[in-house]
């Protein structure tokens, strides 16, 4: 997805960048990030380049850094990802700890999913998550998601939620 940079009241989101590397570091070794998403093996601001790269440079995946629009404090990021064993998109999130809980992740979320609508001939999205992610199926069912299927990942069992994205701007 070639957008730059989305803004709302509270938050703009940037395209992730390699100065945003520190950032990544700390993200990726947070106990959520950990747990739900699994190791990166992020151990460094090297790792943390390297991983930046690799994601820009695959046309498939579109990381967006959330930051507080008052000061740029970093809080997380939004993605979309072009999975090979999913039909869809499937959008996704993860907030440091000490901005879980404050309704950013839906406001950068729905963002997304706004320009999704406007400006992109994609309908339909999918977000996935842990069965035992209970924070995130609530965040993933606000947004307009309905459970579709569960999926085996990596051993692990992913559940996976489906909108329609063209009933979703004639419900809102």
């Amino acid at each position: 997805m070639a957008i730059r940079e989305l803004v709302t009241k509270r938050i703009t989101l940037k395209e992730l960048e390699s100065e945003d590397s520190l950032f990544i570091l700390e993200l990726l070794n947070t106990d959520g990030w950990l747990k739900f998403i699994g190791d990166r093996n992020i151990q460094n601001e090297e790792d943390a380049l390297n991983y930046i790269e690799k994601i820009k440079s695959n046309s498939a995946v579109t990381y967006w850094v959330v930051q507080l629009n008052e000061n740029g404090n970093k809080l997380g990021i939004i993605t979309l990802i072009k999975r090979e064993d999913f039909d869809f998109y499937d959008l996704g999130f993860a907030f440091l700890p000490q901005f879980e809980n404050n309704g950013y992740a839906y406001e950068a979320s729905d963002a997304v999913m706004n320009f999704i609508i406007e400006l992109t001939d994609l309908r339909i999205i999918l977000a996935s998550t842990m069965p035992e992610n209970k924070s995130s199926i609530k965040l993933i069912e606000k947004l307009g998601f309905f459970y579709y299927k569960s999926k085996n990942d990596k051993n692990k069992v992913l559940s996976v939620y489906r909108v329609n994205l063209d009933k979703l701007k004639i419900d809102k």
